[in-house]
């Protein structure tokens, strides 16, 4: 199956600006729910509504449940049936936009090749050196089952792409998304590995070509710093891959999570390719205060982009953080 997915979408006015709602960790099953996050799938959409805010898509940047189980991703899938018909109605499918983080990893699942089970003791026995990667993709498997049921994409159905593709279903809104499975790799042995095989980013970056005046964003859990970007030089070569293919698809924005607290920022990069984009991390809506970034507090964002003929005003779009007062 091609990694290029289109669909025809809702017809929006040439003029008409687009609201992007940016949501990430919600960590369903996790024990570190604050308590306020009680009925904000009910009062989110009724505050967007009173500042007359309309969202026209959802973008969740990972970590959609704490450990990647079926009965996690039930409660998540409740949670985000009354949250995203709230805002975007009943057929809110086609513009909802995952991508998994860390945490949707269900590393019991891709354990597997670790072990082989013995019938003659009718017991699992843990292999030594194993470098098998039968069921690594296992992993994922409770995830993308999720995310199949709540977008109908059915690039989610296919081991080819890696969960990574592009995502064109928006070309006659004037977008481009480009989905990061930045878990690709993560496994039992590795549980904190973030990256992004150099064949998927050459699969996104074959993908059939767009005019120039596409706006064009890439949705990833994981931000520069996980991928070993650093300040000073890197010889990192999973951000040097990142990096290569920024300079040459040319995209404004990197949405991530992560690391629970908001900010928007550069790289310090040489060269004129990778200075036009924005990275963007959004907080968390449901952790409490000690499992988010120092003085950060929970919250969500929202990109409004500006359109004209069409097309979206490169330098003009807005990123603006909502953040959720407790007590």
């Amino acid at each position: 199956m091609d990694n290029h997915y289109e669909l025809e979408s809702t017809v929006l006015n040439p003029n008409e600006k687009i609201n992007i709602l940016h949501i990430s960790d919600l960590q369903f099953g996790d024990m570190g729910y604050s308590k306020e996050f009680v009925f904000l799938e009910k009062l989110i959409p009724k505050y967007l509504n009173q500042i007359s805010i309309k969202i026209n898509l959802i973008v969740v940047s990972g970590d959609i449940v704490y450990s990647g189980i079926p009965s996690e991703y039930e409660l998540a899938e409740k949670w985000f049936n009354t949250f995203c018909t709230e805002i975007l109605g009943v057929n809110f499918k086609s513009r909802l936009l995952l991508i998994p983080g860390n945490h949707d990893v269900n590393l019991r699942l891709n354990a597997a090749d670790k072990y082989n089970y013995d019938f003659k003791s009718k017991k699992l026995v843990e292999l030594e050196n194993s470098v098998s990667k039968e069921h690594h993709f296992y992993g994922l498997t409770p995830f993308r089952e999720f995310a199949f049921k709540m977008t109908d994409n059915p690039m989610w159905m296919t081991n080819q792409n890696n969960l990574c593709f592009v995502n064109d279903r928006f070309h006659n809104w004037g977008l481009r998304f480009y989905h990061f499975n930045s878990v690709i790799e993560q496994c039992y042995d590795e549980p904190d590995k973030a990256g992004i095989p150099e064949q998927n980013l050459n699969q996104m970056m074959n993908a059939p070509k767009i005019e120039d005046n596409i706006f064009q964003i890439i949705i990833s859990h994981h931000g520069p710093e996980n991928f070993g970007y650093k300040t000073s030089e890197t010889s990192d070569k999973r951000w040097l891959n990142i990096r290569n293919f920024i300079a040459c698809v040319g995209p404004q924005l990197f949405l991530h999570g992560h690391t629970h607290g908001f900010e928007t920022y550069h790289t310090r990069e040489k060269g004129q390719e990778t200075k036009t984009i924005n990275y963007h991390m959004t907080s968390t809506l449901s952790l409490e205060k000690q499992l988010r970034m120092k003085d950060a507090l929970r919250g969500f964002s929202v990109i409004e982009l500006e359109r004209e003929n069409g097309f979206i005003k490169k330098d003009s779009y807005k990123i603006r953080n909502f953040e959720i007062e407790e007590e």
